[in-house]
């Protein structure tokens, strides 16, 4: 049980922070995705801008589909299934469920957590992207990771919530840029 006593220590203090610095834990745990959603796409778009020799509308949407499908939907997409899949298989109730002197920070259901969808899904995207390009992808991981602390701190994960879906959406990303077609 020393993993699960790390796991609900870091929870509780996490949480206690979290308490403290409401307005932070809330725009990290709830507002995040939305930026690297946006950086996610504003990125494809940019590079698919950039690698046409000769501009038209219809060469760039047609360029941005393509690369936003082959490096942000498919791989976000699997993730997403899987960690889905994997939830509905694995029912651990989220930590302000289980515990009741955690506070939920952040209103959420009392489903299951395990793994963190906001931490599969945004590593997803930021890893698709660090394949590609270094500093766009660390920007990208460093909001993540940043979500991920917000999400426990707010009640809504235990960390190794967040460690799995961070997992599950790197090994499937890597595994994906291996067997899908390169710009």
């Amino acid at each position: 049980m020393l993993r699960a006593s790390i796991d609900t220590s870091l929870a509780h203090s996490l949480n206690s922070w979290g308490i403290s610095h409401k307005s932070i834990t809330t725009f990290a745990a709830k507002d995040l995705v939305y930026i690297t959603i946006a950086l996610g796409l504003f990125w494809v778009a940019f590079t698919s801008f950039n690698s046409l020799q000769k501009f038209s509308v219809g060469g760039f949407l047609k360029r941005a589909a393509l690369d936003g499908i082959i490096v942000l939907a498919i791989p976000v997409g699997i993730t997403t299934i899987l960690s889905e899949v994997i939830s509905k298989i694995y029912m651990r109730p989220r930590p302000f469920a289980a515990m009741s002197d955690i506070q939920l920070l952040v209103p959420h259901a009392a489903d299951g957590g395990f793994p963190s969808h906001h931490m599969a899904f945004m590593t997803a995207i930021g890893i698709s992207i660090f394949l590609r390009h270094r500093i766009a992808g660390f920007v990208l991981l460093a909001l993540t990771i940043f979500c991920g602390f917000g999400r426990v701190a707010a009640g809504i994960h235990y960390p190794t919530d967040i460690v799995a879906g961070f997992a599950l959406a790197v090994a499937v990303t890597v595994l994906a840029s291996r067997i899908l077609p390169r710009k």
